[in-house]
C-alpha cells in the first residue's frame, strides 16, 4: 500500500494512503508531548479545517493539565470489576484444557471457586488469600463427598491451589483484568515417610478383592500413580518392562520399570483375561474384563484401609513403599529415577541415557538378590 506522512504544521501532520481500489484517503494527526512528558497522537478526522479545532481544543485541554489517560483507566477498571474470579478460573480452564495437569488444575480451581469465586478480580489481594488458606488448612479431608472426621487438609495441597490461583492471576493480569498476583508466603511442607511393613501390606492385599488385589501388588512393585495404572495398555507390557507412554504426566519424565515375579503373575492372569474377554481400549487392569474408573478404585481401596484399621496410608505412599525397596536393595540411584519417573537433576542427568536393555538388567539383579535374600531367610 503506498502512503505518505508529512507535516502540515506544528503539531499537525497528514498521512496519505492508497486503498486497495487506488483511490486515495487523506487523514490528519495531532502530535505534541503533553505536561506528563508523554508524547500523545490524536486522530483528528479528513478535514484540515476540523483537524486545526480539535488540535486546538487538545493543546487547551493539555495546558489546564487534562489527564488524557483517565477515560482509559476508567474503562479498564470498569472491565476488571465486570469479572468475577469464578468466571475467570472457568477461563483460564478452558485455556489449560489440553494440559496433562487439567484435572488436578479443575480440583484446585473447584475450592477456589467455592471460597473465592463470588470475589471481583480486582479484590483478590493478599488479605484475601491468606483467608482462603486459613479457612482450607482448618478443613477436612474428603472422602465421596463426606468429610473424614479427624483429618486435616495438608500444607502442600494448599500452595498447589494457591499457587493455581497465582498463575490465573498472573494470566489475567496479560489481558489487563487485573494488576497482577500478590506474593504469598507458602505453607510449610512435610514430605510423607509413610511406608508399610510387610503384615501391613499383606492385611490390605488380603482384604481386598481379587482385581484390587491385582492394581495394589503392581502399585507396590512399580511405584506408579493409581492412574498411570489404570490407564496402562498392554503396548506398554514388553520384554519384562513396563514402558509409560509419553512418561510420567506429573513430570514428564521417562518413567520405565522392570516387572518383578510377584507382579509377572499378576501380568500373566491378566493377560489371560484380556484374551478371553479383551476390552476395547486394550487396557491392563480391569475388573471383570471391564475398565476400572478411578472412583471405584478410590472407594474399594479406602474400604480396605479402613478394615484392616491401618491408620495414616494413602494410594500414592505405594511409591515411598517401592521406592525404599529398590534403594535398599541396591537398585542403581539412576534406575530408581526413571522407575519412579522423577527427572535427575543437575549435570549429572544430561548424561544418563539408560538403554531399556540396561534398566531391564539392573531390575533383574535387584530382582535375583531379593529371591536370594528371600530364601537364605526360609532356610
Amino acid at each position: 500500500m503506498k502512503q505518505a506522512f508529512e507535516r502540515v504544521e506544528k503539531h499537525l501532520y497528514r498521512r496519505q494512503y492508497q486503498t486497495a481500489t487506488g483511490d486515495w484517503n487523506t487523514l490528519y494527526y495531532g502530535i505534541f508531548t503533553d505536561h506528563k512528558a508523554i508524547r500523545r497522537t490524536f486522530a483528528l478526522g479528513d478535514d484540515l479545517g476540523s483537524a486545526r479545532d480539535l488540535l486546538g481544543e487538545k493543546r487547551r485541554l493539555n495546558r489546564g493539565r487534562f489527564d488524557f489517560d483517565a477515560e482509559k483507566a476508567d474503562r479498564k477498571q470498569a472491565k476488571i470489576k465486570a469479572m468475577t474470579l469464578a468466571e475467570w478460573l472457568d477461563r483460564y480452564l478452558d485455556l489449560v484444557k489440553p494440559m496433562p495437569s487439567y484435572g488436578t488444575k479443575k480440583s484446585q480451581c473447584a475450592h477456589l471457586k467455592r471460597l473465592l469465586g463470588h470475589l471481583p478480580l480486582s479484590e483478590v489481594n493478599r488479605v484475601r488469600i491468606m483467608e482462603y488458606k486459613n479457612r482450607r488448612l482448618s478443613e477436612a479431608l474428603s472422602r465421596h463427598g463426606k468429610p473424614v472426621e479427624g483429618t486435616k487438609i495438608m500444607g502442600s495441597t494448599v500452595n498447589r491451589e494457591v499457587s493455581c490461583l497465582i498463575t490465573a492471576l498472573n494470566l489475567a493480569a496479560d489481558e489487563g483484568l487485573c494488576e497482577g498476583a500478590p506474593k504469598i508466603k507458602k505453607e510449610r511442607e512435610t514430605s510423607r515417610e509413610r511406608i508399610l511393613t510387610d503384615a501391613e501390606y499383606k492385611t490390605i492385599v488380603d482384604a481386598s478383592p481379587r482385581w484390587l488385589q491385582r492394581v495394589v501388588i503392581a502399585a507396590n512393585e512399580t511405584a506408579m500413580d493409581q492412574g498411570v495404572l489404570l490407564k496402562l495398555t498392554w503396548e506398554c507390557v514388553r520384554d519384562g518392562l513396563i514402558m509409560v507412554k509419553g512418561g510420567r504426566a506429573k513430570t514428564g519424565a521417562k518413567q520405565i520399570v522392570g516387572i518383578s515375579p510377584e507382579l509377572q503373575q499378576v501380568v500373566d492372569e491378566l493377560r489371560a483375561e484380556y484374551r478371553r474377554i479383551p476390552n476395547i481400549d486394550r487396557r491392563v487392569f480391569t475388573k471383570g474384563g471391564k475398565v476400572i474408573p478411578k472412583s471405584t478404585l478410590r472407594h474399594a481401596f479406602d474400604k480396605a484401609v479402613h478394615d484392616t484399621k491401618i491408620e495414616d496410608f494413602v494410594f500414592k505412599d505405594f511409591r515411598h513403599c517401592a521406592r525404599t525397596r529398590w534403594a535398599a536393595a541396591g537398585l542403581p540411584f539412576e534406575v530408581g529415577e526413571i522407575g519412579i519417573g522423577h527427572k535427575i537433576r543437575g549435570m549429572a542427568g544430561r548424561y544418563v541415557n539408560l538403554s531399556e536393555d540396561q534398566i531391564r538388567e539392573a531390575f533383574e539383579e535387584m530382582f535375583t538378590r531379593r529371591l536370594q535374600r528371600d530364601r537364605a531367610q526360609n532356610c
